[in-house]
């Protein structure tokens, strides 16, 4: 993305300039002037030393057991003996207004629900002349996902896929659906439809569910972990059909599920495919042709991965022995999972959700409160930027804890609205519109799309994608 930076020369026929440095992709100043003039403006001011606003945010803590909203800007400048005339508004009311000191920032906004999904603040920056400078932001997450899902739509391959990577699409067709959901707009059914067809005409044989990557000269890799992703959407997608269609991606389920029982262990574990590295042996070594590795217990992300799809497969099928191995599986992730994010957290949710009895339940949740909670609890916590773009996902899992669990827990209504802010304000470095407006992203961005695709589905509209099979 664009990068800038200000330079101060050290020659001496130079010193006392100041450089603006900018880099940037694609970029037509002609095309939006007014926002050029106003960062030519904003540049001028910062290389006189005139006072101004770099950026002002919103952040929410914890204060007492209450979730509290906090105002703070970074400025330039001196601006000492300044003033902030501050202005909050959300749901179409005013909630704030007062004129705060500088030295007094950052300042508690009471009022702003950290769960809410939009509002806007204004800042002015005060002087002994008046106005110095301003800055509004608005965040609105609803806004912000139908700008992702649509974006999707435009994205989409002649084929039906998104990334081309099969997991990672699976979250993006889930958040589809959940457009779907809210809408009624038959565009975002039938785009995620397209998907899973796609799924079914590229399904091996033998039950895998092929990934968008591993064929090489050396052969096939197939794993029962990805399979198990993508099966997660096609389970979700039955929901959305009917007669001969709905069969034909129920009967895909049961070869998948064939395919990855397939590599069912002695001691519970799931091995973990067809593979061109052998994963049981530390550390990895690459292997001549494609193999079977077991070593489910070396590689605890196999039941990670697909436990959520094995849930809605026992309900879709109501077949005992299919609910009984996702039961069974449940309790082996808990047994072997310390730490939950991503595709494991979304597992043990689900398994809460679909198929635990209350006993069940309270244990999903106990784990989840030391190895998930936790962590994410922190104010220092910023796991959306980790994983690769996998870990964004864990607002998913942070909608469903205030959700399914506690709806008055501080801590973690101060976590939801740190991660809607970090994710849909205009000026977080986080956010993702700057994605959006990008045609050539890299494998690390197009995940972080699709994951919080459903992520921010399920925020949007509280766990819109758990409906009930």
């Amino acid at each position: 993305g664009p990068a800038a930076a200000v330079y101060y020369p050290a020659r001496a026929t130079q010193r006392g300039a100041v450089w603006g440095l900018f880099g940037m992709r694609g970029v037509d100043i002609t095309a939006d002037v007014e926002h050029w003039e106003h960062l030519l403006r904003r540049i001028a001011r910062m290389a006189t030393g005139t006072p101004g606003i770099m950026s002002a945010t919103m952040s929410f803590v914890a204060v007492d057991g209450v979730p509290m909203a906090r105002l703070n800007a970074e400025l330039h400048g001196d601006a000492e003996g300044a003033d902030l005339a501050v202005m909050v508004r959300s749901g179409g009311r005013r909630l704030y207004e007062e004129r705060v000191a500088v030295a007094d920032l950052p300042v508690d906004i009471p009022g702003l629900d950290p769960v809410a999904l939009e509002y806007q603040f204004e800042v002015g920056l005060l002087g002994s002349g008046g106005l110095l400078d301003y800055d509004t932001v608005r965040v609105d997450a609803k806004r912000t996902f139908f700008e992702l899902v649509d974006r999707l739509l435009e994205r989409q391959r002649e084929d039906g896929t998104f990334s081309g990577i099969s997991f990672e699409d699976n979250r993006a067709v889930r958040g589809l659906l959940g457009a779907y959901e809210m809408t009624d707009e038959e565009k975002y059914r039938d785009s995620a439809v397209r998907w899973g067809e796609e799924m079914i005409r590229l399904q091996r044989e033998d039950g895998g569910y092929r990934m968008g990557y591993g064929i090489g000269r050396k052969g096939e890799a197939c794993y029962v972990a990805d399979g198990g992703e993508i099966a997660i959407a096609m389970a979700r997608l039955t929901s959305y059909l009917h007669g001969e269609q709905r069969e034909k991606f129920v009967k895909s389920l049961k070869a998948y599920f064939g395919y990855r029982e397939s590599f069912r262990q002695d001691n519970g574990a799931i091995g973990v495919g067809w593979c061109l590295h052998d994963y049981g042996r530390r550390p990895i070594v690459p292997l001549d042709k494609p193999t079977r590795i077991y070593s489910g217990e070396k590689n605890a992300y196999t039941i990670g991965c697909t436990l959520a799809a094995a849930s809605a497969y026992a309900l879709i099928t109501e077949d005992p022995d299919d609910m009984q191995m996702a039961l069974r599986d449940t309790d082996w992730l808990l047994e072997h999972y310390k730490s939950y994010s991503g595709a494991s957290a979304e597992s043990a949710f689900w398994a809460h959700h679909f198929i635990a009895d209350e006993e069940l339940k309270a244990r999903i949740v106990e784990e989840l409160r030391s190895g998930f909670r936790q962590r994410v609890a922190q104010p220092t916590d910023r796991s959306w930027l980790s994983g690769g773009g996998r870990s964004v996902l864990d607002l998913d899992g942070i909608t469903w804890w205030l959700w399914a669990v506690d709806a008055d827990d501080a801590e973690m209504q101060a976590a939801f609205g740190r991660w809607i802010y970090a994710l849909c304000a205009p000026n977080s470095t986080s956010a993702v519109r700057r994605l959006l407006s990008e045609d050539d992203l890299n494998a690390t961005e197009r995940r972080f799309v699709d994951f919080l695709a459903v992520a921010l589905a399920d925020a949007v509209q509280p766990m819109v994608s758990l409906r009930e099979f």
